[in-house]
């Protein structure tokens, strides 16, 4: 879609910062337009915007949001809220607009727990890691295209969430998917404390063990800037279980990324929010955006584990 060419050719590809065996190459923009909204951490810490349950009987693949402030509200694909009944995370990249309350979809990321925590959602300071994102990000579409809904398989996010954690000896009384980042805080931090934002940085690509694994993009450098130590804590935990330490990769392999990313095939969907939603497929590439005002918001897209 010519959006999402444009967006892509709107960047610079820069030479890449690296620890161990993942490397980020920043996507640089030419000037600022900046963030006509806010993240949701700065959201959640005015106040004025508030995650909860559906309602008392609660419902695992709901959750509401209520923005009571004057700007929109950014919530990004893969961003997990703890707290209320049990752990969730984004499915979908949504824009909520000013002073609305809209129901938005998730999937749960702590299997053994449908008791309150608390009556309202905090933000984590860390992402669904992309092996697990690209995954349900194939779900979502699938179901979008069967269904009209942005669902998951739920049973298969939680069976992910369970292999992870035996092969990183990081289970939990709850199955929650925050414990694999509590027992390697350590070691994650490492790599995070390795990664900084560039001026006019807008996105990057991802490469573990010297291969492109996946991007992330948005339209402002500033949300870039605030998501990326969240970012790399979800890309850490996928790069520790591979070999130690890795060269970057040829430049040619992320151009052919960010090629094949352009190439994917693209649907679209109505969604909850502001803006519209587009899915993309093929080429090697599993992904989504959220599109506004013909501005992309957020692109992500992953190497295709499938065919």
């Amino acid at each position: 879609m010519e959006s999402i060419v444009s967006a892509l050719e709107a960047c610079a590809v820069l030479e890449p910062q690296s620890f161990a065996n993942l490397q980020l190459f920043p996507l640089v923009l030419a000037e600022d337009r900046g963030a006509p909204y806010s993240v949701l951490d700065d959201a959640l810490a005015t106040g004025a915007f508030l995650l909860t349950e559906v309602s008392e009987s609660a419902s695992v693949g709901d959750l509401r949001a209520q923005n009571r402030g004057d700007r929109p509200v950014l919530l990004v694909d893969g961003e997990e809220v703890v707290g209320a009944k049990q752990n969730r995370v984004f499915n979908i990249s949504i824009l909520v607009p000013a002073g609305a309350t809209v129901i938005i979809p998730v999937s749960c990321v702590e299997h053994g727990r449908w008791r309150h925590e608390s009556s309202s959602f905090s933000s984590a300071d860390h992402a669904e890691y992309p092996s697990a994102r690209e995954a349900r990000n194939r779900q979502v579409s699938d179901s979008l295209r069967h269904e009209g809904r942005a669902r998951s398989n739920q049973g298969e996010v939680w069976r992910e969430i369970q292999s992870k954690a035996a092969r990183m000896e990081a289970g939990s009384e709850t199955g929650a998917m925050r414990a694999i980042y509590e027992r390697h805080r350590g070691r994650i931090e490492d790599y995070t404390a390795a990664f900084r934002a560039l001026p006019l940085q807008a996105g990057a690509v991802f490469s573990i063990g010297g291969q492109p694994a996946g991007l992330e993009l948005f339209d402002a450098p500033a949300t870039f800037a605030r998501v990326l130590p969240k970012l790399v804590r979800s890309y850490a935990l996928d790069a520790m279980e591979g070999a130690p330490v890795s060269p970057p990769p040829a430049d040619w392999l992320v151009r052919n990324f960010l090629s094949r990313v352009g190439q994917a095939g693209v649907e679209r969907f109505p969604t909850v929010g502001a803006g519209e939603m587009l899915r993309l497929s093929g080429a090697g590439i599993t992904g989504s955006a959220l599109l506004e005002a013909e501005r992309i918001v957020h692109l992500a897209a992953f190497a295709s584990r499938v065919g």
